[in-house]
């Protein structure tokens, strides 16, 4: 009887594991998610892959403790066929609370995120009443197994399942290692959330918003006309730090997420080969490198809800979608319960970048330039930082120094001086680093990289600002009036460097300032935009993509088909207009690109349907009177 006491509790650690993570890839897969990127196959290979790391996990955690127990006394022996339940425990509890906060959250928008102090409790005493009742039905279903004459036969199968599964994540594939550092600068990447290049100093604007990034731009790569690739942070992200276009790797915005070999190939992962420190300080879920699964590029978050689970990242080298939705259940389980039990709080990232109440402690850049300050100081080898600023996002705006906005109140969506001081708060924060670099003499052989992730009312066909300083010795000074995009970014790092630029990067360096580059070459970006009726699918979270072609922008809005042309405002070298492509040819190529990265250009309308709706961004602040 022991020994079939012990396979029935083999079994419901292994049945518990599994149905954790096949009820998560159930609320996943019913909601926008990174799933909908993988066709119908490599979706259910997430679930069987998750499942079964998960069983395999909580069986082998149960085995120890049995095996542990057949050493011990006969009384500890019995504590330990006891103990051995507790990882089906855990699961179940954890699985029960969550369908709970899947419902309540989905259905009357309260969940355990907007609870608490003492509004905490309910969802405490629920998660005791699960445990209280989990621990009841495991027992009644272990009793029910013993039973059964093939326990011990299906437990010693699923035993030998785990640990051949344990032994594939052994053999973890080898990733190769950069033979050398190249040329040893450190690499620093700034920018910050919606700053507009009409807004800044560098344009001649009206009130001098950026004076040192203008001091900067004399001696740097200026380009007059950038333009980001994506219209959404996480899009923008990606783009810049994998040199890609949101339609090949298919991430817009959160919940998109990098999967395949793209979750591998970008330039902090190139620099991590190379002998590289690499830190991300960027805001969480919207544009961090765990929610993107940016693989193999930075360290994991000091503050993440839970250590990371054993083999993950063995997991993520083989099947790194399936190791991206462990850890998604993982943090969401973690989030939840530490919040439950007023160990840490949840946060509230929604509301924090619209201004909620969690705004004032999510967003402090402040804080951020003190964990790159640290950082910096701290590393002995080069490194590569990107920091992402808050203080700048819309529609409402994080002032720390009030200057046009003194004495006003902050009472209404896109106030334009509530923007001004946000981009001169931004353009303090680059002084006091770049200072910080001079000081400790590090500034003669830092790239740094200033920019924006796009425009205000994530506007992606506006010109954002670039500026790239390299080391005085590789002379690459220059003001370049041809388009330059986000993806040209990481080229232009890699060959400052001295290092193969990878022929899976879409950008193209701009050391070499207008040498090279086509006035004409189309900069695409996508973003995120669905009109209610729209009939796409497969398509994730991408719905308008904008197309610039020197100083012309065109917007596709997908699923109604209906394309809006317009100048680039204050395009600074503008071409002729026969030299430009006409709407039919901007839509054919569109559709064109479209097709030759994955995505159904059958199910987008080839006429209008009756919205009469033509695409435009969201209001942004007027330019105040020069």
């Amino acid at each position: 009887m022991r020994l079939r006491r012990a396979a029935a509790s083999l079994l419901l650690c292994a049945a518990t594991g599994a149905f954790l993570m096949l009820s998560e890839w159930l609320f996943f897969a019913t909601r926008s998610s990174f799933l909908d990127l993988l066709p119908a196959g490599a979706r259910a290979a997430v679930a069987a892959v998750a499942a079964s790391y998960a069983a395999a996990l909580a069986l082998l955690a149960a085995a120890g403790v049995l095996l542990l127990g057949a050493w011990l006394p006969q009384r500890a022996r019995r504590l330990a066929e006891e103990l051995a339940l507790l990882p089906a425990l855990c699961l179940l509890s954890a699985a029960l609370l969550l369908l709970l906060d899947n419902f309540t959250y989905t259905l009357f928008g309260v969940g355990v995120v907007s609870t608490s102090g003492a509004w905490r409790l309910p969802h405490l005493l629920a998660l005791v009443l699960f445990g209280i009742w989990s621990w009841r039905w495991l027992h009644e279903a272990r009793a029910f197994l013993e039973e059964r004459r093939g326990a011990p036969t299906a437990a010693t199968v699923a035993l030998g399942l785990s640990l051949a599964f344990a032994g594939l994540l052994a053999l973890r594939p080898a990733r190769a290692t950069g033979a050398g550092i190249g040329a040893g600068y450190d690499v620093l990447l700034i920018a910050g959330d919606g700053i507009p290049s009409a807004r800044t100093s560098l344009d001649g604007y009206a009130r001098d918003t950026t004076p040192f990034l203008r001091s900067l731009a004399g001696e740097a790569l200026w380009s007059r006309n950038h333009f980001s690739n994506a219209g959404n942070t996480g899009g923008a992200i990606v783009s810049l730090l994998t040199g890609k276009l949101p339609m090949t790797t298919h991430v817009v915005r959160h919940p998109d997420a990098l999967v395949g070999r793209d979750a591998f190939e970008h330039l902090p992962g190139l620099l991590r080969q190379h002998g590289y420190r690499t830190l991300e300080l960027g805001f969480p879920l919207y544009g961090s490198s765990v929610d993107l699964n940016l693989r193999d590029g930075f360290p994991a978050p000091a503050d993440a809800p839970l250590g990371t689970l054993p083999g993950l990242a063995a997991l993520a080298a083989r099947w790194p979608s399936s190791a991206y939705f462990v850890e998604q259940v993982e943090r969401r389980v973690g989030e939840r319960v530490l919040h439950v039990f007023g160990v840490r709080r949840m946060p509230d990232l929604h509301a924090a970048v619209t201004g909620g109440s969690d705004a004032a402690d999510a967003i402090d850049d402040d804080a951020t330039l003190d964990r790159l300050i640290a950082f910096i100081d701290a590393s002995r080898e080069p490194y590569f930082a990107q920091v992402h600023l808050m203080g700048s996002h819309g529609p409402f705006f994080d002032v720390v120094e009030p200057h046009f906005s003194r004495g006003q109140r902050q009472d209404a969506e896109w106030l334009s001086d509530f923007l001004d001081d946000a981009i001169r708060d931004f353009d303090a924060h680059l002084q006091r680093v770049v200072a910080h670099l001079r000081a400790t003499e590090r500034m003669g052989h830092t790239i740094l990289v200033v920019s924006s992730d796009h425009g205000p009312g994530w506007d992606a066909s506006v010109r954002v600002p670039l500026v790239v300083l390299v080391p005085p010795e590789l002379g690459a000074t220059a003001t370049i009036e041809a388009n330059t995009q986000h993806v040209d970014v990481a080229p232009t790092v890699l060959e400052a460097l001295g290092l193969e630029v990878p022929a899976w990067m879409e950008g193209r360096s701009l050391l070499r300032g207008d040498a090279g580059l086509d006035p004409l070459r189309p900069v695409y970006a996508g973003r995120y935009f669905r009109m209610e009726g729209s009939p796409l699918r497969g398509f994730g979270s991408l719905g308008l993509v904008s197309l610039v072609q020197c100083s012309r922008a065109h917007r596709l809005l997908l699923g109604v088909d209906q394309l809006a042309s317009s100048a680039v405002a204050g395009h600074t070298a503008p071409c002729e207009a026969a030299e430009l492509w006409g709407a039919q040819t901007v839509e054919a190529k569109i559709r064109a690109l479209l097709a030759t990265r994955g995505y159904d250009v059958d199910s987008i309308p080839a006429t209008p349907l009756p919205f009469g709706v033509v695409p435009q961004p969201p209001r942004t602040p007027p330019e105040p009177a020069r």
